[in-house]
């Protein structure tokens, strides 16, 4: 037979067991000062039954308010956990705080309390004596607040000290270890038995404000520059901190700088890209015919154009690559059977694309018309064509024709499309300058290399002029741009004409006269 172990309780259990042995002893003694208090101020007779009711009965000494009253001599207070009751006396003619002290009478005396001896029941008269006398201040104040007297029959210190002690040791904590020992410990006493009174006699502190951070926070507000003022923000400046007049050379510097970075350097250096930055304010303020002095933080509005004008150049790419080179959308959400074969056609479709730089050539299947497909001249439309405001309109002088380092760019941002299918399903991929700037230089190499040849020259300039008729026909052609709407001939018959007629008009204007004489 197999001989069950009993288990014995650790050390650690042993230690918590007499430490909920030791709190119930001290919530029983509080109880009784609690009761003793009470009972001899209000003059009650308090008979413990056998049962979980608890009957107090109490004399009132006769007055004229208490005669008024049928049953105001006598006052018998029934309680049960579930319910009170009071029997022959409305609950507001008791004692105030009885209603709250009578939640403590039903509790029955722990039964590992071991019995007073003579010293501590004198200790405990003179206690019930105190706490009676405190009672009987509580009650001939008043408006006096109930949880002050609450505090002084616990031993604790009143609200108005403790918030002066938190003001005087700072509101985070206090410096003070014993009184925090002190209050923890009673606090744990008092939880086991009356945990609706622990609830109570939680710490009431308040929040502490940080200062600091306050200060820090309105200096940062401060330092914010506002709407239309003539101050950037010191922070982040953008072009709503300037004035009007300011923000309308910016847009214009925006717009050339745009413009140059894509016709000219793509993925500029942070000198150069300035240069270009400082030279697009100038030729804005001549424009504008406004004269405005740069300053660092002008200069870092413009600048910062560069990567979000190449961002908005791969969306577009993102949205038509699927559609021109045929890659199946959502593979994962077709059936099962189909799911695997649409995976491997969008991976071997990708392989093809970018060997040998199919997706360069109008045809990829066939290789043919390398530089000419047809998402070129969809991405330069949408791009810098769309609107009448757009950088390819405002700023046509970088565009006509499209530039080599134009079109190298718009393909650079293709194949970063494209690579967000090399694993058959759509997977994201930034546009940055270390990922793809190799990309550029490759494919610009490229393109000087066809440029090297006096009629591989000549076709690029006739690419770089189709693109910038089929982008602009829906505008029109720039301003600068336009033809004569007359030619000069017809002008100057035109104007032998006006001549002829005003002098044949002095002619009849004088013969008139000289009728009339």
């Amino acid at each position: 037979m197999s001989s069950r172990r009993v288990s014995r309780p650790s050390h650690a259990q042993r230690a918590i067991n007499e430490k909920a042995e030791e709190d119930s002893q001290h919530a029983e003694e509080r109880r009784r000062k609690r009761e003793a208090a009470l009972l001899k101020n209000s003059d009650f007779t308090y008979n413990k039954p056998s049962s979980s009711t608890t009957t107090c009965t109490t004399r009132r000494r006769k007055s004229n308010a208490s005669s008024a009253h049928p049953n105001a001599g006598t006052v018998t207070l029934t309680r049960t956990q579930e319910q009170r009751t009071y029997a022959g006396v409305r609950s507001t003619q008791l004692p105030s705080t009885l209603h709250k002290r009578t939640a403590y009478h039903d509790r029955e005396p722990s039964k590992t309390q071991e019995p007073a001896n003579d010293d501590d029941n004198n200790n405990n008269d003179n206690d019930d004596i105190n706490n009676a006398n405190l009672y009987n201040r509580h009650h001939n104040h008043e408006g006096s607040d109930e949880d002050k007297i609450e505090d002084e029959l616990d031993g604790s210190e009143p609200e108005d000290d403790r918030q002066a002690r938190i003001t005087r040791h700072g509101r985070k904590g206090n410096t003070d270890g014993e009184h925090s020992d002190t209050t923890a410990s009673d606090s744990s006493r008092s939880s086991p038995s009356h945990p609706h009174r622990n609830h109570n006699h939680l710490p009431r502190k308040r929040k502490a404000t940080d200062d600091s951070s306050t200060e820090a926070n309105s200096d940062t507000d401060s330092k914010r520059a506002k709407r239309n003022s003539s101050l950037p923000s010191s922070s982040r400046p953008k072009a709503s901190d300037y004035p009007c007049d300011v923000r309308a050379i910016l847009s214009l510097a925006i717009s050339i700088h745009r413009s140059r970075i894509a016709s000219e350097a793509p993925f500029p250096d942070a000198d150069l890209e300035g240069q270009i930055a400082e030279e697009a304010f100038q030729l804005a303020c001549r424009a504008k015919k406004k004269h405005c002095k740069s300053d660092a933080d002008l200069i870092k509005v413009i600048t910062k154009t560069t990567s979000q004008m190449r961002g908005e150049l791969k969306t577009i790419a993102h949205s038509m690559v699927d559609l021109f080179f045929g890659f199946y959308k959502d593979p994962e959400k077709v059936l099962f059977y189909n799911r695997s074969t649409k995976l491997r056609a969008n991976r071997r479709r990708y392989k093809h694309l970018t060997a040998d730089h199919a997706f360069l050539y109008e045809d990829p299947d066939k290789l043919k018309a390398m530089w000419c497909s047809p998402i070129l001249f969809k991405l330069i439309k949408r791009m810098f064509f769309k609107k009448k405001n757009d950088d390819g309109i405002r700023s046509s002088e970088y565009f006509n024709p499209i530039k080599p380092p134009t079109i190298a760019l718009a393909y650079a941002t293709v194949r970063c499309a494209l690579d967000e299918w090399s694993e058959g399903v759509f997977d994201p991929v930034d546009f940055t300058t270390a990922a793809y700037k190799d990309v550029y230089d490759e494919l610009r190499r490229g393109l000087a290399e066809l440029a090297e040849d006096p009629e591989g020259e000549r076709e690029l300039t006739n690419l770089g002029q189709e693109l910038w008729e089929e982008s602009s026909a829906r505008f029109g052609a720039a301003p600068h741009a336009k033809e004569p709407a007359f030619s000069q001939e017809a002008c100057l018959t035109a104007i032998q004409h006006l001549k002829a007629r005003a002098e044949r008009k002095r002619q009849e204007t004088g013969e008139e006269a000289d009728v009339d004489q």
